[in-house]
């Protein structure tokens, strides 16, 4: 979860407005996956940070790096997560 979306267009196009968007109540649950680089990176707005995510009975074959990576960020809950090869 990355919750600055436009910095691909930041030199490209002129900002007028800002608007800072409302992200809560996530929740991942009986996710599989083979392979990743970061386990979790949820980097959010110190303005607006992310809220209320639940990362619940996730299995991950590998990761690159084993340590999640959370930004302006809170109540980040992990139930039953499993890296098995770090």
């Amino acid at each position: 979860i990355e919750t600055d979306v436009l910095y691909q267009w930041k030199d490209l196009v002129p900002t007028y407005e800002e608007r800072l968007t409302t992200i809560r109540g996530i929740h991942l649950k009986n996710v599989e996956v083979t392979e990743v680089d970061t386990p979790f990176r949820i980097l959010g707005d110190k303005r607006k940070p992310v809220e209320d995510v639940t990362l619940d009975n996730i299995t991950i074959g590998k990761a690159a790096k084993s340590k999640s990576r959370f930004e302006n960020a809170r109540n980040i809950r992990e139930t039953s997560v499993r890296i098995l090869n770090k």
